[in-house]
């Protein structure tokens, strides 16, 4: 939450934001760290509390850990330090074209996309009973098709097909088109599937 009543965040805030970061760094597959730190700030306009989610950018949060900021004078200002002496490099910050020493905070913060979906029509997986593949050394048999099948026969193909690693494993002991003929008929709630690829799942 936020004393602040404005839109953003504060040069406070974004500070406190590029140290939490900092600390949270993952080791990317390139062997760079980046972070998968965010903030969310919860926001009341009178009715409703609203969330707002951020990050700050990798460069504020390298100029943050490189004690390139001072204390600011205002929350709505981020200040860049004075060398201590003529051996104390401080870089140069250029905003709108020209060198400066303040800055706004908007200029480091990333708006993060949330929310959810107006419909619920994206939980297309209604099963999770299938073996995993290699889960605690067991493996996958064409007998779990059989049983999976047996359990689920009374369902309706949209509902009976809808388990992720049933499907994955029916690409691999039969064929992916198949695979991916179930795999439509879950997404677009089909009751039915053809006679044929019927036949060709019972014979197991």
């Amino acid at each position: 939450t936020t004393l602040v009543q404005q839109k953003g965040l504060t040069s406070y805030e974004v500070r406190m934001i590029s140290r939490l970061q900092e600390q949270h760094c993952v080791v990317h597959p390139s062997n760079y760290k980046v972070s998968k730190f965010i903030t969310v700030v919860m926001r009341h306009d009178g009715q409703n509390v609203a969330p707002d989610v951020y990050m700050v950018s990798d460069q504020c949060q390298a100029m943050e850990r490189d004690g390139v900021f001072d204390d600011p004078d205002s929350y709505k200002e981020l200040k860049i330090r004075e060398p201590v002496d003529k051996h104390d490099l401080v870089p140069v910050v250029i905003a709108e074209n020209k060198e400066t020493k303040k800055i706004d905070p908007d200029f480091f913060v990333v708006d993060i996309n949330h929310g959810q979906p107006k419909h619920n029509k994206f939980n297309y997986i209604k099963h999770a009973d299938f073996p995993v593949e290699n889960l605690d050394g067991r493996k996958q048999t064409t007998a779990d098709i059989k049983a999976y099948l047996s359990k689920h026969s009374k369902e309706k193909a949209y509902i009976k097909y809808a388990d992720f690693h049933f499907l994955v494993y029916l690409a691999d002991v039969l064929d992916v088109d198949t695979a991916c003929i179930l795999a439509d008929a879950v997404k677009n709630e089909s009751e039915t599937v053809s006679e044929s690829i019927e036949m060709l799942l019972n014979s197991f």
